[in-house]
């Protein structure tokens, strides 16, 4: 059963509770390794969204655009002048 007695400080309850002994279930740098690969595969996929873009806009902006498809170019009509 628990060691904690009633009159025990709190913060020797919860090291009671929670079991808090010295043997992680993985180590420190296999857990900063995972993280700094999640990191990494997030600016990652960020950096290619921002260049997708980045490249869409330019299209636009140069007065061409892309079909549904994706396969072919056409240019974009002229603009109405009023």
């Amino acid at each position: 059963m628990l060691d904690a007695e009633p009159g025990d400080s709190p913060k020797t309850t919860i090291r009671v509770l929670c079991n808090n002994e010295r043997d992680p279930s993985m180590p420190p740098i296999v857990v900063l390794a995972l993280g700094a690969l999640a990191v990494g595969a997030l600016i990652h996929r960020a950096v290619k969204e921002m260049r997708r873009i980045n490249s869409e806009l330019d299209r636009v902006k140069e007065g061409r655009a892309i079909d549904r498809d994706g396969l072919s170019e056409k240019a974009t009509p002229p603009k109405a002048s009023r």
